[in-house]
C-alpha cells in the first residue's frame, strides 16, 4: 500500500511544478523558448527575464512572441531602417492587430504615428485612417463595414478595433 501513496504523492507534486510553469510569463526568442517573470522596456526595446535569481537581458530583434499573465506582445520591423519594436498584440489571426504609442519612421521623426498597425510577415504598417483599417481586410471590407454599422462600433476605440479584427479572423477562419 506503500507505493500507490508515493505514486499519488509523486504526482500531485509534478502536477504542482507543470502548472506553475504554465503561469509564468513566456519568451519564445529566435533560438529558444524562456520562462520566468517577464519585463517589457517599450524605450529601450529590450526585454529583462528573470528566473530565480538569475537576469537576462534581450533586445527585440531576438525576439518572436511574449506572453505575459493576460497580455501578448509581438516585435515587428518598422520604418525607413527596420528597426524592430515591441507590440501588443490587441486580436491574433490571419491579420493581427497591434499596439504601440510612439513609433516613429525613423529617429529623426518630430511626430509618431497613431498607435494601430496591423502585422504581415513580422513587419509592422501603420493603420492611420479608417480607410487604412478597410483595405487591410481585402475583399472581406464590405463585409466588416456592415459589422461596425450594424454593432455601433469605432475605428478610433481600442476596445472596438479588437472587436472588428477577431470578427474579420473568425470569419476567416471559418471559411478554411
Amino acid at each position: 500500500m506503500k507505493f500507490p501513496s508515493l505514486f499519488i504523492l509523486s504526482f500531485f507534486f509534478l502536477s504542482h511544478a507543470i502548472s506553475a510553469s504554465s503561469e509564468q510569463d513566456m519568451v519564445v526568442t529566435l533560438a529558444d523558448t524562456l520562462y520566468g517573470e517577464v519585463h517589457v522596456d517599450f524605450i529601450t526595446n529590450k526585454i529583462r527575464i528573470r528566473n530565480d535569481k538569475n537576469y537576462q537581458f534581450i533586445t527585440a530583434s531576438q525576439v518572436r512572441w511574449i506572453k505575459k499573465t493576460d497580455r501578448h506582445y509581438c516585435v515587428a520591423a518598422f520604418g525607413v531602417e527596420s528597426r524592430y519594436f515591441i507590440f501588443e498584440v490587441l486580436s491574433k489571426g490571419g491579420k493581427s492587430l497591434l499596439y504601440r504609442e510612439g513609433v516613429k519612421f525613423n529617429p529623426y521623426d518630430d511626430e509618431a504615428f497613431p498607435p494601430f498597425f496591423v502585422l504581415e510577415d513580422r513587419s509592422a504598417y501603420s493603420l492611420a485612417t479608417k480607410k487604412d483599417v478597410l483595405s487591410t481586410f481585402g475583399q472581406r471590407q464590405k463585409k466588416v463595414k456592415e459589422f461596425v454599422k450594424a454593432n455601433g462600433l469605432s475605428f478610433e476605440s481600442r476596445e472596438d478595433l479588437s472587436r472588428i479584427f477577431d470578427y474579420y479572423n473568425d470569419e476567416e477562419q471559418a471559411d478554411l
